[in-house]
């Protein structure tokens, strides 16, 4: 769904990220990465995602695509623009993510965070709609792009935050040998 269907707000620019890119997008991509919305509220509406990246301080949604539970795909950052999302590793790399929290084990969470999490928020999952159409879509991309290298955010940068979570590692890992896609290098 195109950002003027689901009613998205502008980027804020101003001192915000914001690049065009360059080049050929065929000659751009070669990596995707998947994320997912994590240790938050989970199933948030697209609208509900933009307004907490925005006061996160991003420009907008620093994914390019976001995927909910029933499986819409939505257009976050357009695609000429560089992502956001995995920090000093946007080069060449579209960022994808799953609308729950798909970290089952709660790793890398304060003792507070992980009680909020287990008592109150609780874990999400990935719905068949949902692990559907990010293979179809990842598939598109593939396509248009020639992708080699997919993976999840943790297998991309080094961070504190364990994204996608294990149950969005299984998946990566089911689409890396569905697509005969490499694991991402780390930067």
């Amino acid at each position: 769904m195109l950002k003027n269907e689901w009613g998205a707000k502008d980027p804020i620019k101003n001192g915000r990220s914001w690049e065009s890119l360059p080049i050929s997008l065929s000659a751009y991509y070669d990596t995707i990465t998947i994320h997912h919305s994590g240790n938050a509220k989970n199933y948030m509406t697209i609208q509900q995602l933009q307004d907490k990246e925005q006061n996160d301080g991003y420009a907008d949604i620093p994914y390019h695509f976001a995927i909910d539970s029933k499986g819409n795909i939505y257009e976050g950052r357009p695609i000429y623009i560089k992502g956001a999302h995995t920090a000093g590793a946007n080069t060449s790399n579209i960022g994808i993510v799953l609308m729950s929290d798909l970290d089952y084990q709660n790793k890398g969470l304060s003792f507070e965070k992980f009680l909020v999490e287990n008592y109150i928020n609780g874990n999400g999952g990935a719905s068949t709609a949902m692990r559907k159409s990010l293979t179809n879509l990842v598939s598109y991309l593939n396509s248009q792009y020639g992708i080699q290298y997919l993976g999840g955010h943790i297998e991309k940068i080094n961070d504190t935050r364990y994204c996608p979570g294990d149950g969005g590692m299984k998946i990566v890992n089911y689409l890396r040998q569905k697509f005969n896609m490499q694991i991402p290098i780390k930067q």
